[in-house]
């Protein structure tokens, strides 16, 4: 009996051959897809809300731009960079379309960059050049990560461990925290700060906070 479908070889074809703009335009217009009660991205900005006074700010890879409308509520001024359009009825940022590897924005451009539920979708080949434009354009970061397939979509193509994670950052050159829900909490470029469990299950994912190491 074959083993259950976890999509590998579609995301990876999907990817080589540049289909990805193509499931993302058929993804947004899905009414199954993003729903406000699931979003990431939302409890995210309220987290940002708390750990950052309200500044201009870039949502990376913003699909339906949930953090993005509640920061604008919150006084942050927002740009959206995605490679389709999100679909929100009535915009109160700036968006953009284009590539997180090629971001058409000066040097700290922004006092932090938002990237919800986005890195795992770029593809490994993508990732250095990607999080180094991030760096580049912002001051401080914050981001939410996927560690698990998307079903049925299959267009996280960049799965990886926590620990693969954390050296990616001290490779980049970002200082922060990194959090597994109900688990664990690392200080990246700083060793472990503490670890903590309780009987609530653990999240899937990890989110990190955090600003560049200026060389």
């Amino acid at each position: 009996m074959d083993g259950p479908d976890n999509g590998d070889e579609e995301r990876k074809e999907a990817a080589k051959m540049g289909q990805m703009k193509t499931r993302y335009d058929e993804i947004y217009k899905s009414l199954d897809y993003g729903p406000i009660s699931s979003a990431r991205g939302l409890t995210a900005s309220k987290h940002v809300s708390l750990l950052f006074p309200p500044g201009k700010t870039l949502c990376v890879g913003s699909g339906n731009s949930y953090e993005a409308a509640s920061l604008c509520f919150e006084g942050f001024k927002v740009t959206t960079l995605d490679y389709v359009q999100p679909r929100p009825k009535q915009i109160l940022w700036d968006r953009v379309v284009g590539r997180g590897q090629e971001l058409p924005f000066k040097d700290n451009t922004f006092e932090l960059v938002m990237c919800c539920e986005c890195i795992e979708h770029i593809p490994d080949s993508d990732i250095d050049q990607f999080m180094l434009e991030l760096k580049r354009v912002g001051t401080r970061v914050y981001f939410t990560v996927d560690d698990v397939d998307d079903p049925p979509y299959h267009t996280h193509v960049c799965l990886h461990p926590p620990e693969w994670w954390i050296d990616k950052f001290n490779e980049w050159g970002f200082a922060g925290t990194m959090n597994k829900p109900s688990m664990y909490q690392i200080k990246v470029r700083g060793g472990i700060a503490g670890v903590r469990f309780n009987s609530d299950p653990p999240g899937r994912g990890f989110n990190f906070h955090g600003h560049k190491v200026l060389s």
